[in-house]
């Protein structure tokens, strides 16, 4: 069994205190025992509260491997997992997860948390939903409060202590369940209609990314991902992915006051650098928005970046921890409009002057002095030239006027 890291003297990178924090530190205490040998914890996945996902990559190169734990039933230890037994299981990622970097081996290490308690609970009402229905086509209002009516009573009859606010507590609940089970079945049929049209309309949007191109890249990214639409944007990363455009990420990325600017050009030499750095160490084939987010730490950890990085560092780590926040859209749609605002205006402004430059087509043949046609200027006193010196025409002889 392959060790989980490569040594114990790991340190935290970019720390923070999550709200599953107990959790990320019992793996971390677990996973440093010096005699640790995870077993196989197959058959507690369907029963686990939750998982963790350990990423394994050189520092800003490939992944080396992507294991998955499970806490075992009884006791602070954890048993290894696949992600076919997470997948079944129905586990999905939380926006959870904590980094580790080892200077002395050049390695970094990414701890997720996946959990399965919202996934199971929106099956179980789904399931629920089909039932109801099944059984019950309409469900009226009249039909509810009577139904409630009688569950209250039956509590009340089977519970004789329990408070009467608590048997409204119970009966609103039941209504609250309802009303959950027919939104999700609502939205379910709406999803099923909604992601074949977004799979066409994004595949589109792809070859027109507008200004901010990696931006809109990386919000396709997103939804393709959290909408599972199985859509291949590698090609356009792979094209979208130059020093310019990096630099225009950063750029949109800052939040700036009144005031306050950056050198464009500093930060494009900044990601010069940084891509150069990278490119050697990834050897095997990157997912365009990973090796974006490498870029990204690289320039932040770099020495000319200390400047502005502690001010705007953290909105450029957060678009890739939890996906572009609505602000940054919406200044990225306000940038996009001024760009083409201006591009008609420009050019409005050459068309105009194009035509006032525009020449007249008769101008060559047109004699201002005299008012009339060039081809009126002859001269009448001039002999006739002779053009029947010869019967060759040729003009070689000098005979002829030809």
């Amino acid at each position: 069994m392959a060790p989980i890291f490569c040594c114990s003297s790991l340190k935290p990178y970019l720390p923070k205190r999550l709200d599953h924090e107990h959790k990320f530190n019992q793996f971390m205490q677990w996973a440093n025992l010096p005699s640790m040998h995870p077993g196989d914890g197959s058959s507690l996945v369907s029963s686990a509260p939750y998982a963790v996902q350990l990423v394994r990559q050189i520092n800003y190169g490939p992944q080396e491997s992507i294991r998955f734990f499970v806490p075992a039933s009884n006791g602070p230890d954890f048993l290894e997992a696949t992600e076919s037994d997470l997948l079944k299981a129905n586990f999905e990622k939380l926006n959870s997860y904590k980094n580790f970097r080892c200077e002395q081996h050049n390695k970094f290490f990414e701890v997720n948390l996946d959990i399965d308690l919202a996934f199971r609970q929106k099956e179980a009402t789904m399931e629920l939903s089909q039932a109801n229905k099944a059984t019950k086509p309409t469900l009226r209002r009249e039909s509810i409060s009577s139904d409630s009516q009688r569950n209250a009573s039956d509590l009340k009859r089977r519970c004789p202590l329990l408070p009467a606010d608590q048997v409204t507590k119970v009966t609103d609940g039941d209504h609250e369940k309802r009303s959950l089970v027919e939104m999700l079945a609502g939205c379910s049929s709406r999803l099923s209609v909604l992601i074949p049209i977004l799979r066409l309309l994004l595949q589109k949007v792809g070859t027109n990314l507008g200004a901010s191109r990696l931006l809109s890249l990386l919000s396709l990214d997103w939804a393709n991902e959290e909408l599972d639409l199985d859509l291949d944007f590698e090609d356009h990363w792979e094209v979208e992915m130059t020093s310019s455009n990096v630099a225009t990420f950063f750029s949109d990325c800052f939040d700036l006051s009144d005031g306050d600017s950056v050198d464009h050009a500093e930060i494009e030499n900044l990601v010069i650098l940084a891509m150069r750095h990278i490119e050697p160490l990834e050897k095997q084939k990157v997912r365009g928005r990973v090796r974006l987010q490498n870029i990204a730490n690289r320039v932040l950890e770099s020495d000319g970046a200390v400047n502005w990085a502690s001010k705007y560092g953290a909105d450029i780590r957060g678009v890739f921890a939890s996906g572009p926040n609505e602000q940054l859209l919406d200044r990225c749609r306000r940038r996009t409009d001024k760009l083409q605002q201006d591009c008609i205006s420009r050019n409005t402004k050459e068309d105009l002057t194009a035509q006032s430059l525009e020449v007249d087509p008769w101008a060559d043949d047109y004699d201002d002095d005299e008012g009339a046609y060039g081809s009126d200027n002859f001269d009448y006193e001039q002999p006739m030239g002779d053009f029947t010196a010869c019967d060759k025409e040729c003009g070689y002889c000098g005979k002829c006027d030809y």
